[in-house]
């Protein structure tokens, strides 16, 4: 990563192992993951390094696990879990290995 962005592939976060990025955006990363403890594939949304940096961007996203968590419907994904490692903030949840949100 060119921006000074930690590259998660291939290491342990906390105690999710990341296997590939699987979509990012402007703010953040979606990297697919495996939770040996529940042998399961999770996936797990990392703010960008120089997204951490800014407040604002940090409460809309602990804000958007929150809120997303309160949730259960058959379009959004559920989440399992909050955290932070080395500063960087991320949300753990469902993975849906074909297609997009969208189908």
């Amino acid at each position: 990563m060119n921006d000074g962005q930690v590259n998660w592939i291939g290491r342990k976060l906390d105690r999710y192992e990341i296997e590939a990025e699987i979509g990012h955006g402007g703010t953040a990363i979606v990297y697919r993951a495996f939770q040996p403890q529940l042998e399961r594939w999770v996936a797990i949304k990392v703010l960008k390094t120089r997204t951490v940096a800014n407040q604002k961007f940090l409460t809309h996203f602990q804000h958007e696990a929150k809120s997303i968590a309160k949730l259960r419907h058959p379009n959004i994904l559920t989440i399992y879990d909050y955290g932070e490692k080395d500063g960087m903030p991320y949300i753990v949840m469902e993975y849906v290995p074909d297609g997009t949100l969208d189908a």
